[in-house]
């Protein structure tokens, strides 16, 4: 309830726990995230100008979309939003076809404009039976850069059911193997 001490104490416990952890997951990810947003509130309770910086900074470079709620003063806010604009900029996204899984700098994300932190980055896109594309990319802090990743298709899966079983299937004169299952009939009608 406004005890900024002892919840900045129970909170560094919290980050150097989830930080020893590595590689984050998804779900520890979100909660480091939010244990610093909560030590930047709480220590700029403290008028701890620079820990609350420097939290807001650590909470960016984990999540770089982040976004505060509603009910957070308009200063801690505007120190906030400060420090996104110098620090992230957006990658707008296109990935064709566009149901291939995505990964920027090893983490999975979504397709379309993505908060980024400034700098250097990698972006790949696979997909089974497509060759995987990888990109670097860079982005400055309250920027936007479009990128574009085409897969090219390398290979397909056909089915082929024969009547009867038991066929040989040859590609291009290379033998593939046999039909298998088996067809059941009724009334002298395949089905």
């Amino acid at each position: 309830a406004l005890d900024y001490e002892q919840a900045v104490g129970a909170l560094d416990r919290v980050v150097g726990v989830l930080e020893a952890r590595k590689p984050l997951d998804e779900p520890r990810r979100r909660q480091l995230a939010d244990a610093y947003e909560w030590r930047a509130r709480a220590r700029f309770g403290l008028s701890d100008g620079d820990g609350v910086r420097a939290d807001f900074t650590a909470l960016l470079t984990l999540d770089p979309g982040h976004a505060l709620p509603n009910q957070v003063s308009p200063t801690v806010a505007g120190i906030f939003n400060d420090l996104k604009k110098s620090l992230v900029g957006v990658v707008n996204l296109s990935v064709d076809p566009a149901d291939a899984d995505v990964q920027i700098d090893g983490i999975t994300i979504p397709k379309g404009a993505i908060p980024v932190l400034a700098g250097a980055h990698t972006a790949l896109a696979r997909k089974p039976g497509y060759r995987q594309e990888e990109q670097p990319f860079s982005v400055a802090a309250h920027a936007t850069v479009d990128l574009a990743l085409r897969l090219e298709r390398v290979s397909s899966t056909v089915s082929i059911m024969t009547v009867p079983f038991d066929v040989e299937v040859v590609v291009d004169g290379v033998p593939r193997g046999l039909t298998a299952g088996q067809a059941f009939s009724s009334g002298g009608r395949f089905l």
